[in-house]
């Protein structure tokens, strides 16, 4: 049989992006991120400016090619937890199974020391990253005031919200302090292991339960 048009076109597309994206985190390792212009990367895929932008609205977008799957994270383990477990516990039991994977979204993946050190050298992608973590704030937020069924302008979950996610990046500030400091990858994630369990050790009354058999979990 043969294949539908459909489905060849959006393979097509999906090799053209990866193609494009595999170019551009190689100009920048090699250059940086803010010495490489869309143009060159475009040039280095043989397509246009226009293409690359219809794949990647912007050039930070090059670099942090899978946003959703690390801005949704929490929000994801949030609605995914298992019957009657707490919003904390399940926050927890996430972050620790992407250690044990040694997951590139908690930076264990090969290849992240070189990541984190153009981060560093960029403010721009800098940046991105604080916008990141407000993205994740918007979105861990919105799902916990659905399962709590309130709005989300509502103090408890924003507040649950941003604690949990600044425990987040906290702890990935480890691993990237650990990375630049060439710190073996075994090590970054034993120590990671450890500030995981320390720091959510520290979440004690209401919040620690909160979410614990509500929403769609009663």
């Amino acid at each position: 049989m043969m294949a539908r048009p459909e489905g060849l076109r959006e393979r097509k597309k999906a090799r053209t992006r990866a193609s494009i994206a595999e170019a551009a985190m190689t100009l920048f390792a090699e250059r940086g991120f803010d010495q490489v212009t869309v143009a060159e990367i475009a040039h280095a895929v043989e397509v246009s400016v226009a293409t690359v932008f219809n794949y990647f609205p912007t050039k930070e977008d090059l670099f942090f090619d899978r946003p959703d799957e690390v801005v949704s994270r929490l929000a994801n383990a949030v609605r995914a937890r298992q019957p009657a477990e707490p919003f904390v516990d399940a926050c927890r039991r996430d972050l620790l199974t992407l250690i044990d994977q040694r997951d590139w979204r908690v930076g264990l993946a090969a290849g992240m020391g070189r990541f984190y050190r153009m981060v560093a050298d960029s403010p721009s992608l800098q940046a991105r990253s604080r916008l990141m973590v407000d993205r994740s704030v918007t979105r861990l937020t919105s799902a916990i005031a659905e399962d709590l069924n309130t709005t989300e302008d509502d103090i408890v979950a924003s507040s649950a919200a941003w604690i949990l996610v600044a425990i987040q990046t906290n702890l990935l500030n480890q691993v990237q302090r650990d990375s630049l400091a060439g710190r073996a990858p075994e090590v970054i994630a034993e120590r990671l292991t450890a500030a995981t369990n320390r720091a959510f050790d520290l979440l004690q009354g209401p919040i620690a339960t909160l979410g614990g058999g509500t929403g769609p979990h009663r």
